[in-house]
């Protein structure tokens, strides 16, 4: 019996390990206007070597403006530096990464034992302001140690105006004949009301 649940255990144990080294895929269709990808906590352990691993698949992501996936991060003895990174697959083929090795950016290295912190990474511009086709976000080890990930959201900027951008006109465009036509209407009374009144006052027809 207990060889039984021991064996249980360990299916499980392993089910759950080869769960977790799938990364988290998202139709960019499906995110709503608040752009929340997840609300789950991903945790990445390293291994004597470097290593790298996809948390977060974005496919197709509707991006306006300046986009960036922002998030919180957690660091637990890593040794000697682990970072995040963002990479923007285009049409082509062609990939442009992110990566937060800047030691002046509030999403800086990971090293050692960190407090939660918040981090964002601008999606890379592709050629010729090609859109990607896919993001993927990751985590880069240089060795052991764990890196938590979590709350992570897809922020973009306003949606483009175009669809939009001609009703001012039109309705200018509406506006001023009318204007133009009311006002040739006023002129052209003014005018009548002169030549019947020298006072330039419209009066009622004399009686017969």
């Amino acid at each position: 019996m207990r060889s039984a649940n021991a064996l249980a255990c360990l299916v499980l144990l392993v089910a759950v390990r080869a769960g977790a080294d799938e990364p988290l895929r998202i139709a960019g269709a499906a995110l709503g206007p608040d752009g929340v990808l997840t609300r789950r906590t991903a945790d990445v352990m390293g291994h004597d070597g470097p290593s790298h691993t996809v948390l977060l698949v974005v496919e197709a992501p509707a991006l306006h403006g300046a986009s960036r996936i922002s998030g919180r991060v957690e660091a637990f003895e890593i040794d000697p530096e682990a970072w995040l990174e963002l990479a923007a697959v285009f049409p082509d083929g062609h990939r442009e990464v992110a990566r937060t090795l800047d030691a002046s950016d509030p999403a800086a290295p990971l090293h050692g034992t960190a407090a939660p912190r918040r981090f964002a990474l601008a999606v890379p511009a592709g050629r010729d302001g090609a859109q990607p086709v896919r993001l993927e976000l990751g985590v880069g080890m240089l060795g052991p140690g764990v890196v938590s990930v979590s709350e992570l959201r897809l922020e973009t900027g306003p949606a483009p105006a175009a669809a939009t951008g001609r009703r001012p006109w039109l309705a200018l465009a509406v506006l001023v004949p009318i204007v133009l036509g009311a006002g040739a209407l006023l002129r052209r009374v003014r005018g009548s009301g002169s030549r019947g009144d020298p006072s330039g006052v419209l009066q009622p027809p004399a009686a017969p």
